[in-house]
């Protein structure tokens, strides 16, 4: 499942290195060559609900297989379009539907294979495939257009898509519904008007929009900001993916140590230092700083998104509305990543300095506080809030 979920964020980060070479086989500005990024997320806006609904009718394994056999349908279609802007943007919408249901349907699994231990360890250990997918093409997708061409770095991730979903269907088993028969069907009411779910969404916006900001424009910030090459600044950039691989897995650890009733409140400590870390992005004086600030924007937006998907399960009334409950909040998340980077950058803009974007994703962060604090008054509410067995 790891390897499989791996190759969906192959697929998605396959063309920022490629972007120079793109954008002169399509004839097109770097501003409608950004578009081939943002509709890849665009459509889980849309489709994360829905994605939710069909994990549950299905069962996770059957929508994994199906959606990713639909991404190698979409990667091939790419290989034919490299000459063709528009058809390469509806290649690159049908890739992203898969984007949105591994996201989901992951979580399921993992909640299915160990609903009573160890759920934060391996909630954390499945949210690094995106660092580690990025970081693989990042590093290889040059090397292997100068050798293949930009088509075949298409086919060669989508003969390592092909291994993994043939692979992933062959090994890959579903836990038996809780208490044998056939699983009660999952309705969306009940999830949309659950409180918590609704606070946990509104801080998978701010996690969505903070990371991916940062993710597309910590080169740019170096270098318009701190005067840096583009070589370098990319190298510090690519450092934020690195980073987040182990502190997503030690979110996962600490919230299997302090347990779920104390992971909000060290949610909101992390988001605390996060609104700081963020207030300072315009203002580091030297090198090691920029290290340091890297670690922070890794560390605590990590643990933070792995706490929220460990808190989500407990949440909803059955196992069965898991997939609707991650479907809601990451339709907020992908809402955040669609609208973070061009709400700040063009407020930079406006402003002309870029303690406005330092100032805008604090507020940010703030909100993703608040979001929290009404949460835990929301559970402290609950007159009989399900344990784990029970969710």
């Amino acid at each position: 499942m790891y390897c499989a979920t791996a190759c969906v964020f192959l697929n998605q980060f396959k063309v920022v290195p490629l972007m120079p070479t793109l954008m002169e086989m399509l004839g097109v500005t770097s501003a409608e060559a950004s578009w081939l990024l943002a509709v890849f997320t665009v459509v889980g806006i849309f489709f994360a609900i829905p994605a939710g609904a069909l994990i549950s009718k299905f069962g996770p394994k059957k929508t994994y297989i199906a959606i990713l056999a639909i991404m190698i349908c979409g990667s091939a279609l790419g290989t034919f379009a490299l000459d063709n802007f528009a058809l390469l943007l509806v290649s690159r919408v049908i890739e992203g539907a898969s984007f949105i249901f591994v996201s989901i349907a992951g979580i399921v699994l993992v909640n299915m294979w160990f609903p009573d231990k160890n759920t934060g360890l391996f909630v954390g250990i499945f949210m690094t495939t995106a660092s580690i997918g990025s970081l693989v093409i990042l590093n290889s997708a040059i090397p292997l257009s100068s050798e293949f061409g930009v088509a075949g770095v298409w086919w060669i991730i989508n003969a390592a898509t092909a291994v993994f979903t043939v692979l992933f269907a062959l090994i890959v088993k579903e836990a038996a519904p809780i208490g044998g028969g056939a699983a009660p069907k999952a309705a969306i009411a009940p999830v949309l008007k659950n409180k918590r779910i609704l606070c946990i969404s509104i801080v998978g916006l701010s996690m969505g929009w903070l990371l991916y900001f940062f993710l597309n424009n910590y080169p740019t910030i170096f270098m318009n900001v701190y005067g840096m090459d583009i070589a370098t600044a990319s190298f510090y950039g690519s450092l934020d993916s690195l980073f987040g691989i182990p502190f997503c897995i030690i979110g996962g650890l600490i919230v299997d140590k302090i347990g779920i009733k104390n992971t909000p409140k060290f949610m909101i400590i992390c988001l605390a230092c996060l609104a700081v870390t963020c207030l300072a992005t315009a203002i580091l004086p030297s090198i090691p700083f920029y290290l340091v600030h890297i670690v922070l924007i890794a560390f605590f937006p990590g643990v933070v998104v792995t706490a929220y998907n460990c808190l989500v399960p407990l949440c909803v009334e059955s196992p069965v509305q898991i997939g609707n409950g991650i479907g809601v909040v990451n339709t907020l998340y992908n809402l955040g990543i669609f609208l973070g980077s061009p709400i700040v950058l063009y407020a930079v803009e406006a402003a002309g300095t870029w303690t406005a974007a330092s100032v805008i994703l604090a507020s940010v962060a703030v909100l993703a506080i608040l979001a929290m604090l009404a949460y835990l008054a929301f559970a402290s509410k609950e007159i009989d809030p399900p344990s784990k067995a029970g969710a």
